[in-house]
């Protein structure tokens, strides 16, 4: 052993580092909040009152730089766009979704099977995103009723 690694190892058994019970507890899988992975906050996310998941939900805005000239805002600066794959709408059945589909034919990309909404309604993003989550959510409740109304009929027609 050389005089440089004894000396190594002798200041290291006396250095205590002041993160020391930090790094012990990233280790443990424990966070600065005490929260763990078992009790994570965000781990299932919040879920809008139709049962879609907000994670599962994109918006889209646009950005434009400073205008010189009055009004100094865009006409397109408070759009905001949803998009959200069909296939995360939690639907109990085919006729919630089938019924979904015919209240929002006109919005929705077949490529990417998603609905896309859009909202311009105010003159604020935040706004705009309320609403038009708002929007979802409705058509969601919408489709469900309306399903729940045809099938009623249907066994209405096949019991005479």
């Amino acid at each position: 052993m050389t005089p440089s690694e004894s000396a190594s190892n002798s200041s290291d058994d006396k250095y205590v580092s002041p993160y020391a019970d930090f790094f012990d507890n990233i280790k443990k899988g424990k966070t600065t909040s005490g929260l763990t992975d078992d009790n994570d906050v965000f781990k299932n996310g919040i879920v809008l009152d139709c049962g879609v998941r907000e994670c599962d939900i994109r918006f889209k805005t646009t950005s434009y730089g400073k205008l010189i000239v009055a009004p100094y805002v865009n006409t397109e600066e408070h759009k905001v766009t949803l998009r959200l794959k069909i296939d995360l709408i939690p639907f109990t059945n085919n006729t919630e979704r089938s019924t979904f589909r015919q209240l929002v034919e006109g919005k929705i990309d077949t490529q990417r099977d998603e609905v896309n909404l859009v909202s311009t309604q105010f003159a604020s993003r935040i706004e705009n995103k309320r609403h038009v989550v708002h929007m979802l959510d409705r058509l969601v409740f919408s489709a469900r009723d309306l399903a729940k109304d045809i099938e009623e009929e249907r066994k209405k027609a096949l019991d005479p």
